[in-house]
């Protein structure tokens, strides 16, 4: 692991910002669940 290159640095930070989404997407889920009852609760705007 000496001699890591550019491409390989991408390689990780994508990867990470992938399972970062994953991990998240619930939660977004969710939070944009929630605020579109609240629209509907409140009439539409």
């Amino acid at each position: 692991m000496a001699n890591i290159t550019a491409a390989e640095i991408a390689g990780f930070s994508i990867s990470a910002l992938l399972l970062i989404a994953a991990l998240a997407a619930p939660k977004v889920n969710s939070f944009v669940v929630h605020s579109q009852r609240r629209s509907l609760e409140c009439g539409g705007m």
